[in-house]
């Protein structure tokens, strides 16, 4: 919309051959929510997909045994075009990436393993989490044995600023489980192509499914962003006149305050004052 922009990306677990049909049980249920009912806020709405495809798949499930128990992963994020921002939602190992301006790739969504919980933690190191032979099994999909009211208890959201340039990777973990960290931010830019995401990750040993979306919102300086630079501009601008203005008037305090003590002094020395001390006052406009 003009507002908004909802990504998602589902990755069936395979178990009686129902992932596939888990997965797109899991994205009608998404299209469902966005062209259905509104929501008072983007939290409820991303919170109804899951809902909805949860309730959605353990229906199936009990309509189709043939197809086994039924499971997905499932990653979404909402772009909020005015407000320069993004929510993202998860559960299971389907990955959400923010590639930023300066280059730095970041991953805001946690596995639902205990291997990437403890990557998450930083307990284990990159290296060590892509070595590890166990640990990987998943603890929370879309078709789990809780009721759909509850799902939202196992969802995982967040929520981030954008900048200019900053681009969004959703991908499943057949991509990004044989790249590394490395190789990823290598690979990303905001001129990337997908194929070559796609054939790297075959040629590092990749069978799984593999599915993606690079997306590169048009971020542009809005006016309210120009009205704060230009306010912090008369701060840092105040600033300097205050302090330049406070430094006169220190030296001029530092001036009088000599006068002062001059004029002490000599009131010490004169016979009058030798049984008694005259304090003079001076009086300007710097208070003194």
């Amino acid at each position: 919309t003009d507002e908004y922009i909802w990504l998602g990306v589902f990755d069936g677990v395979s178990e009686g051959g129902g992932g596939a049909v888990a997965a797109s049980v899991a994205s009608e249920s998404m299209n469902a929510v966005l062209t259905g009912s509104s929501f008072d806020s983007v939290l409820d709405t991303g919170f109804a997909i899951f809902r909805r495809a949860h309730a959605s798949i353990l229906e199936m499930n009990m309509v189709h045994p043939e197809y086994g128990k039924m499971r997905t992963t499932g990653a979404v994020a909402c772009i909020d075009r005015k407000n320069h921002s993004l929510r993202w939602f998860s559960i299971g190992d389907s990955a959400i990436y923010l590639f930023s301006k300066h280059r730095k790739l970041q991953k805001l969504t946690i596995e639902d393993t205990d291997i990437g919980i403890l990557l998450a933690q930083g307990k284990i190191s990159h290296k060590a989490a892509s070595r590890a032979t166990i640990g990987h099994e998943l603890n929370r999909w879309l078709g789990m044995n809780v009721h759909p009211d509850a799902i939202d208890n196992y969802v995982r959201t967040g929520y981030i600023e954008l900048h200019k340039q900053d681009s969004i990777l959703l991908c499943t973990d057949g991509l990004y489980s044989k790249l590394s960290f490395k190789q990823l931010s290598r690979l990303i830019s905001n001129e990337a192509d997908p194929e070559i995401l796609i054939k790297s990750a075959i040629q590092s040993g990749s069978e799984d499914d593999i599915s993606l979306i690079h997306a590169i919102p048009d971020i542009k300086p809005s006016s309210t962003l120009i009205s704060l630079k230009l306010v912090l501009a008369s701060m840092i601008l105040m600033f300097a006149c205050g302090f330049f203005s406070g430094t006169y008037v220190h030296y001029r305090m530092k001036e009088s305050t000599g006068e002062m003590r001059h004029i002490l002094r000599e009131g010490e020395k004169s016979e009058e004052s030798t049984d008694s001390l005259t304090i003079f006052k001076t009086e300007g406009n710097e208070g003194i």
